[in-house]
């Protein structure tokens, strides 16, 4: 691992602490040492410039100036150059959406860093701030002074001298020492010449040996001899890199493992919220053992960034359309639902929003995957047949779009209707997913739909249209489509009238069987007054003659029609028992046993056996009511009681 690479870790990790120089704010505007030595010089007069021809540190040209004119100047100076606003605080900007970096210490007077983190920061100059230190804020040192307190700065070699016989009993010296103690250090922007720093660096290695923490210094250019000293005298490690990359990879790196490290616990709870917050992300976490936090769900605020998923699928070539319609899906080509897994394909993820990994794609690998279309937006629409004047009001739908490609989803209880539009080929398609529980329900849609097959042309109101929205049903649907609607709409009518007619309730009908189609067709055939067939050949009968002379008519001329019932017949459709009172007709009938008959008469009988058959072998079965009002009076036998079996049902 490079040292750059150690420095991110430990950052993430909240175990690095940031230390910066002059040259950490040149960016914002603001003088490095030696270029403040320069403006210094620049307001002394030539006679006074002299003095400082030789003198080149910061602390030796400030130390003249106060002798030569007074520190009360000094401070001018100093006000004039860092009191102006700042040009660009991008990289202290960056710094504070670090979110693992709690404590900074500088040598700067700017406010550059009290800018960029607004109400986030707590500055400790003194020792009164050290106990007032604020937990739930990142934590500024300003060792050196802050510009707005002018008896804090130090800057002329007599303020390092006094600082430096101060620092044992200075509390803010002692917190500095403790930080070096426990974090490790990264020095930017900063050249290590202080010999004040120098000097406690080189006591605590040598308290500490071989337990100190690790330390590192980033800078554009550094002399070889330089680099040698620094690692051998105080064990820092240099890092060719300008502030601006090295801070610029840092954010990165920590916004890229944000989430994981959020996991991880590596970023402080009381700035969880707040950080995704600013970052316009509404994640989910739920509390695990240990207190760790667990990525349960994750969104966006409006303006926020894109959740972006990549998904990688291997799969054999059997399994290949069901994956193309999981492509389709997420690619916006189609709208609904799909599940895989790893029975169909090999599955690896990775996921980030905005620049933040979702999880580490190292466990990427899944066992299933599902992908649901989000609508749009919602809808609201009537559909209406205007000859028929059929129609359902105040739909509830949903909205669905994709580059070139729309749909609407309008929901019913009985049916869902759905309009895709391609605008990129003008096309138009519609499905209807009739959904019916019951016969009710089945025949309440599908006499609407057939009424749109025969009218043509539905209207659609949408609550986003301004005009009505036509659909041609000669358009849209094949024949094939047509005759399926159209049986369904025969079936559901049939059953319908069936419930009517025989004040019944059909049950679970999903599964219609042939012996079921073949029997409601029975039944509503006989309803429509037709008449079935029968076999057989001689009918006995008990009768009783009321009319003499009329019967002695029949047995010479023979009967012309002759009806007999009523006899119920049982019916078992979709598991609901149904009785339908029918009766026998026969056509061209006379009587077997005529010598029989004259026999019994001539004896006195006025009841005995008939025997009924019919010439032309025509029998037929119809519903009782029709037949009796389609009878013929030439004779009517009452009375009778059926002696010999039924025709067959």
């Amino acid at each position: 691992m490079s040292g750059f690479d150690e420095v991110i870790s430990k950052i993430r990790c909240g175990e690095l602490i940031l230390w910066v120089g002059s040259g950490f704010s040149k960016s914002a505007g603001y003088p490095t040492g030696s270029e403040l030595a320069n403006i210094i010089k620049d307001k002394l007069n030539p006679d006074e410039k002299q003095y400082f021809e030789k003198k080149f540190n910061l602390d030796d040209v400030t130390e003249e100036f106060v002798q030569m004119r007074s520190r009360k100047e000094l401070i001018s100076v100093l006000d004039e150059v860092f009191k102006k606003e700042p040009i660009d605080l991008t990289l202290h900007e960056m710094v504070s959406k670090i979110p693992q970096i709690q404590t900074i210490i500088t040598t700067n007077y700017d406010k550059s860093f009290e800018r960029a983190y607004r109400n986030d920061i707590f500055t400790i100059i003194s020792d009164q701030e050290v106990p007032a230190s604020i937990r739930n804020k990142v934590n500024l040192y300003k060792i050196h002074g802050d510009i707005d307190i002018s008896n804090s700065i130090i800057i002329t070699k007599t303020d390092y001298s006094d600082y430096y016989k101060e620092r044992k009993e200075n509390l803010v010296w002692n917190e500095i020492r403790s930080l070096i103690s426990k974090y490790s250090i990264l020095f930017i922007g900063y050249s290590f010449e202080d010999s004040n720093v120098k000097s406690m660096f080189t006591e605590i290695l040598g308290r500490l040996g071989d337990l100190h923490k690790d330390y590192y210094l980033i800078t554009p250019n550094l002399p070889e001899h330089k680099k040698r000293y620094l690692l051998e005298k105080y064990s820092i490690h240099y890092i060719k890199m300008s502030a601006e990359d090295a801070i610029s990879n840092i954010r990165n790196e920590v916004e890229i493992n944000l989430i994981m490290d959020t996991e991880d616990g590596y970023v402080p709870h009381h700035l969880v919220k707040k950080i995704y917050w600013e970052r316009k992300i509404d994640p989910d976490f739920s509390i695990a053992e240990e207190g760790k936090l667990i990525l349960k769900d994750i969104g966006v605020l409006k303006g926020g960034p894109r959740i972006v998923w990549n998904i990688f699928l291997k799969a054999p070539i059997e399994k290949s359309s069901r994956i193309k319609k999981f492509e389709d899906i997420l690619s916006g080509n189609i709208f609904g639902k799909c599940s895989i897994s790893q029975d169909d394909c090999i599955i690896n993820l990775s996921a980030k929003v905005g620049e933040s990994l979702l999880f580490d794609p190292k466990n990427g690998d899944a066992s299933d995957l599902t992908v649901t279309s989000i609508p749009n937006g919602h809808v609201s629409a009537n559909l209406l047949l205007l000859k028929s004047g059929l129609f359902f009001n105040n739909l509830k739908g949903e909205r669905y779009s994709s580059g070139s490609v729309g749909e609407i989803r309008v929901f019913h209880d009985v049916f869902d209707l759905t309009i895709k539009m391609d605008t990129g080929k003008t096309g138009q398609g519609i499905h209807f997913n009739v959904h019916a529980k019951n016969v009710m329900e089945g025949y309440h849609i599908f006499n609407f739909i057939n009424s749109w097959i025969e009218e043509d042309l539905l209207q659609v109101n949408f609550d986003f249209l301004e005009v009505p929205y036509t659909l041609l049903f000669s358009k849209l649907f094949s024949e094939k489509v047509v005759q399926d609607m159209k049986r369904r709409y025969d079936l559901y009518s049939k059953l319908f009238r069936i419930q009517r007619e025989f004040n019944v309730i059909f049950g679970d009908f999903t599964f219609v069987t042939d012996d079921d189609f073949n029997t409601m067709n029975e039944i509503v055939f006989l309803l429509d007054g037709s008449q079935l067939p029968q076999t057989g050949k001689i009918f006995s009968f008990q009768g009783e003659i009321v009319d003499e002379e009329h019967f002695l008519r029949v047995l010479d001329q023979g009967l012309s029609n002759f009806t007999y019932g009523p006899l119920p017949r049982n019916y078992r459709l979709l598991n609901t028992d149904i009785v339908l009172d029918c009766g026998l007709n026969l056509c061209n009938g006379f009587i077997v046993n005529k010598q029989e008959a004259i026999s019994k008469l001539k004896q006195g009988f006025k009841k005995f056996n008939l025997e009924v058959e019919s010439k032309t072998e025509t029998y037929s079965v119809a519903c009782w009511e029709i037949l009796i009002s389609k009878q013929d009076e030439g004779l009517i036998l009452t009375n009778l009681k059926n002696k010999s079996a039924q025709p067959d049902d």
